[in-house]
């Protein structure tokens, strides 16, 4: 008997759930983390879990899209899971390329950048995803420097070894601070001689680029 089905004779209590979360696969487990908590579910169920949830047979398997992890990581009240889902993070990232020299990292933290979801099917923001790409992709260079914009530029820390979870929803919980407006050539200002420069934008801007010395360039 699927969860699904258990489920629709009413509401699962702990001894349900543990009874069949041996056989729920791995994207109904990271869809049900919040329910696990919340009816409390053993540590030692909950560790077994975990375990598959980090297992990177199981992740490569899963075929899941990272914002997934972001999801299931912004949902589950609990910090049992916070480090399975970040070694499960790590695994379906394992195909973005090291960036050596310097990095310059822009996540566009704007107004429109808050609509959720992307099609009636998706339920990520695009600042959500632009988040997590943007710590992705700082997690993977050898020196960055990882910058949040809207009318203006901060700078958001990513620690040597941090978390791509956690600094993806810091960034994104710090939207508004540099004003709602989209000021791509004014982020672009912020250059200062990185080799290569992402920006993880939505694309509406009213800049005008060059208007600072490093823009032109």
């Amino acid at each position: 008997m699927t969860w699904e089905s258990l489920s629709s004779f009413g509401p699962m209590d702990a001894a349900a759930w543990e009874a069949v979360i041996p056989s729920m696969g791995y994207m109904a487990l990271l869809r049900n983390l919040r329910n696990f908590d919340e009816q409390k579910v053993s540590n030692p169920v909950a560790n077994k879990v975990a375990a598959k949830l980090a297992d990177p047979d199981e992740v490569a398997r899963s075929r899941q899209l990272i914002f997934r992890f972001y999801s299931a990581y912004k949902n589950a009240p609990s910090l049992r899971w916070g480090n399975a889902l970040e070694q499960a993070m790590d695994y379906a990232t394992l195909n973005i390329p090291v960036l050596g020299g310097k990095t310059l990292i822009l996540v566009d933290t704007s107004a429109s950048m808050t609509s959720v979801g992307y099609s009636a099917r998706s339920t990520a923001s695009p600042v959500e995803t632009a988040a997590l790409f943007g710590a992705a992709l700082a997690k993977s260079g050898q020196d960055v420097d990882l910058r949040m914009f809207a009318s203006y530029v901060a700078d958001h820390k990513f620690p040597k070894g941090g978390s791509v979870l956690s600094t993806a929803d810091s960034l994104v919980k710090r939207i508004g601070e540099v004003g709602h407006g989209t000021d791509i050539g004014g982020a672009l200002d912020s250059w200062n001689g990185q080799d290569r420069v992402i920006i993880l934008t939505d694309m509406q801007t009213q800049s005008s680029v060059g208007r600072g010395s490093n823009a032109s360039t």
